[in-house]
């Protein structure tokens, strides 16, 4: 996986809080689900801040640097029982290994597409599957 392809602060700037809905969406899916939640390709805390904010346990998964930092940096930013709920980890989508399991795993936006060939795409899915709770989706 490349990283040289995001800037965070130009990636803040150009991307809505919601795009096309999908806010919404996880929020939707967070409420049915419940916690603990695991994002992958967390960026710089787009989805998962908010989900936090709504009272979420939440892992997050960015193994690009910068956008890592990015995310901390909002982190720290949040009131401290916010902060508590989010669990920022640096690690790669295609072979994480966690002792959590999850009731919901999710990737939002474009961040499954940075699996380029077939076998990173079901590396990734694998893991996933080996870290979901027996109802989680």
């Amino acid at each position: 996986m490349a990283f040289d392809q995001y800037d965070p602060i130009f990636y803040d700037l150009v991307t809505p809080r919601s795009v096309d809905g999908d806010m919404e969406w996880y929020r939707g899916l967070s409420q049915q689900q419940g916690s603990p939640i695991l994002e992958l390709g967390a960026g710089t805390g787009r989805i998962v801040i908010p989900l936090a904010e709504q009272g979420f346990e939440v892992h997050a998964i960015e193994q690009d640097p910068r956008m890592y930092t990015a995310l901390e940096d909002h982190i720290s930013r949040l009131e401290e029982a916010v902060r508590r709920r989010i669990k920022p980890i640096t690690a790669d989508m295609r072979s994480f290994e966690l002792e959590d399991r999850f009731r919901l795993i999710q990737i939002p936006y474009r961040a499954f597409l940075h699996n380029l060939a077939r076998e990173d795409q079901l590396a990734c899915l694998l893991c996933c599957r080996r870290h979901l709770q027996a109802e989680g989706i």
